[in-house]
């Protein structure tokens, strides 16, 4: 299966690792005291959350359908699961400035820092943002973000800064989320 410009043999995970014998960093230590964070807002939670899981999970259920949506409403958006265990997360955003198509307008994509924390969850895991109408998205593997330069940048939730991680778009897959 493809997931992120990277194949992923299902089979090579059959015991997923205790998330405690994983040597990771820290949350706080790869988000290196992070700064300002844009203040949670229900509003937009609710506008956009909601149909960006369902048109990705649309476009997954074609691909493999055990994909679900975690319980865990802190968690990592999206689980496959496979022989009963959890073997790979997907969290996903709609991006309201990439207005259509499968062209993403920019040269980079900003990942918030905030979500490093699904780099090291002891299963592969990846970010997928979605253009404004939901009908293609960019998939980064959240191993690869975590290698990439922070940047503050400012923007109309967080007028200070908001630390993100600046993923140059070259290094995602462009998928499809509608049928043709």
């Amino acid at each position: 299966m493809t997931q992120g410009g990277v194949v992923v043999d299902l089979e090579e995970y059959p015991d997923i690792m205790d998330i405690d014998a994983i040597g990771s960093r820290s949350l706080s230590d790869m988000e290196g005291g992070m700064g300002v964070r844009k203040p949670f807002d229900s509003a937009l939670f609710k506008a956009n959350d909601g149909p960006a899981r369902e048109a990705v999970l649309s476009w997954l259920a074609r691909e493999r359908p055990t994909w679900i949506e975690n319980p865990d409403p802190y968690g990592i958006d999206l689980l496959l699961k496979w022989n009963g265990r959890v073997v790979l997360g997907l969290e996903v955003e709609r991006r309201h400035n990439w207005k259509s198509g499968a062209i993403f307008p920019f040269a980079t994509i900003h990942v918030p820092a905030r979500k490093l924390k699904y780099a090291s969850l002891g299963f592969p895991t990846y970010f997928m943002a979605t253009n404004r109408p939901m009908t293609h998205g960019l998939v980064l593997p959240f191993a690869m973000i975590a290698n990439m330069a922070s940047v503050e940048v400012r923007n109309k939730y967080v007028e200070q800064g908001e630390v993100f991680v600046n993923v140059p778009v070259i290094y995602a897959e462009v998928v499809a989320l509608c049928q043709d």
